[in-house]
């Protein structure tokens, strides 16, 4: 059985990813890895707040686009997840690279 959500629902989701995303003492991040994130890549650092509140059924992030200037590693992006500041995990989206990619509202630089 297929469950649809609402807006409203979907907003509620998003709004809570977000608060999780935010939820350490600084700025989340995204990790680009390879395989199972074995390798991590590249790591870009989120704003903080990491986005507006949801609209449409839509987190947009802001402050894109962001780059990795120093990138971690080097290899073929198969992977990605998001951590909060203090480096717990918040979503790991399915991403097929190179077919998808990153929304154009995420940020850059290296956790500490």
């Amino acid at each position: 059985m297929a469950v649809i959500y609402s807006t409203t629902a979907k907003n509620n989701r998003l709004d809570a990813v977000a608060a999780t995303i935010d939820s350490g003492s600084g700025a989340g991040y995204l990790q680009i890895g390879t395989t199972a994130m074995g390798t991590v890549l590249a790591t870009i650092t989120l704003a903080d707040p990491c986005a507006a509140a949801a609209s449409g059924g839509v987190l947009t992030f802001s402050g894109f686009p962001r780059s990795d200037t120093s990138a971690d590693a080097n290899g073929t992006a198969a992977a990605a997840r998001i951590r909060d500041s203090n480096g717990n995990g918040t979503l790991a989206p399915k991403v097929n690279f190179p077919t998808d990619y990153l929304p154009s509202s995420v940020a850059a630089a290296r956790p500490r």
